[in-house]
């Protein structure tokens, strides 16, 4: 939808309040909160079929003419990953080998350039899952899980015991698939605020399941049971 017709269907919608509503998200104030969650990589996790219609490898560089057809617009931020020297694993299409999901980790404080502009902290015993695309034709299968699998199983044998990731709050899809592969709360959330062009974040810490609606009926059943 263009922006004119966004505004267009919002003036017919909400009137001039609906308007200056987003004009204020837009160009005054804006804020977003992401959670922190953590998978222990010692622990057993359901297994996925692997699939025949991809190949799961690490991601290198000399795989960057493999992304034209669905990762294009992120090649140049693949390549300041790569000069960082930040990791990747990736699902390759059989028979055209190109490349339909990606996910990419950071083994140390990682500072996010492209998105938040934040530094997240890793610590030594952890890897921190930041970055992760479907090709759309591919979403709602199991390749993301196979390509996270394999991530995990490589740093679990370089020594990592712990993996942690960022989530918007308010991203309830990501949200329900992260706890469906019991991911667990850090009881971390972090802020980002944005005023006209003055940018800020804020941490805020918190106890027990903030996100407990996300989770499947059986874990909680589980949960209190224990």
């Amino acid at each position: 939808m263009s922006v004119f017709n966004k505004l267009t269907s919002t003036l017919k919608e909400g009137g001039l309040k609906g308007i200056a509503a987003i004009v204020f998200k837009k160009l005054i104030y804006r804020r977003q909160t992401i959670t922190i969650l953590r998978q222990d990589l010692s622990q057993q996790r359901k297994k996925f079929k692997s699939s025949k219609r991809w190949e799961v490898r690490e991601f290198t560089i000399d795989d960057l003419p493999f992304c034209h057809q669905h990762f294009k617009r992120y090649t140049c931020d693949y390549k300041d990953l790569f000069n960082e020297g930040l990791t990747a694993h990736a699902a390759f299409e059989a028979g055209t080998n190109k490349m339909i999901a990606v996910a990419w980790y950071a083994p140390r404080d990682f500072y996010d350039q492209h998105y938040h502009r934040y530094t997240f902290n890793v610590a030594p015993h952890q890897v921190f899952q930041f970055a992760g695309e479907v090709a759309p034709e591919y979403r709602n299968t199991q390749i993301s899980v196979n390509v996270m699998h394999a991530a995990w199983q490589h740093w679990r044998e370089q020594g990592k015991q712990e993996i942690t990731t960022s989530v918007d709050v308010l991203n309830t899809p990501s949200l329900r698939i992260c706890f469906h592969l019991y991911w667990e709360e850090t009881g971390q959330l972090i802020h980002f605020h944005r005023l006209f062009f003055i940018a800020r974040q804020t941490v805020e810490h918190y106890e027990g399941d903030r996100f407990e609606q996300h989770k499947k009926k059986h874990r909680r059943q589980k949960a209190n049971a224990e």
